[in-house]
């Protein structure tokens, strides 16, 4: 475990994956176990919003660890912010194929058209960016601050 990179990796998910883990189970609760999307059909909107809000917070918590600067090397707080943001996009776009395939597989009728899909993808991003939006504005007062 010399590697600066699964150093890295290790600390944040030690101390940052919490906040979409634990949103991941709120998820699963409220989706199989409650099937509030029967009684609130609206439901899954802010779900996505927040689990994107919940995964933006996972990559700027990674990105502030000193283990990120050894693995990645000195990044701007606008370079955070970026690297981060795709993150979402990234993690948004991996969480609508894994519905798709469990649609496929006829496990589940998570997407309802390609719409809903889209939607849920720009709900998702749109939750991250107001996230890192609401953290780089801390990061920029505490630059100025030191």
């Amino acid at each position: 475990m010399n590697s600066p990179k699964i150093r890295w990796a290790m600390a944040s998910l030690r101390t940052a994956a919490w906040v979409p883990l634990c949103f991941f189970a709120f998820h699963q609760l409220v989706a199989n176990v409650l099937r509030a999307q029967r009684i609130i059909p609206w439901i899954d909107m802010p779900m996505h919003f927040f689990g994107g809000a919940a995964i933006a917070y996972f990559f700027w918590a990674s990105l502030r660890r000193p283990e990120a600067s050894a693995a990645l090397g000195e990044l701007t707080a606008f370079a955070r912010f970026l690297f981060a943001l795709c993150g979402v996009g990234a993690a948004t776009v991996l969480w609508e194929f894994a519905e798709w395939v469990t649609d496929a597989l006829g496990l589940t009728g998570a997407q309802v058209s390609l719409d809903d899909t889209i939607l849920d993808m720009a709900l998702g991003i749109a939750g991250g960016l107001c996230l890192l939006l609401l953290t780089h504005g801390s990061d920029a007062r505490l630059k100025q601050a030191e």
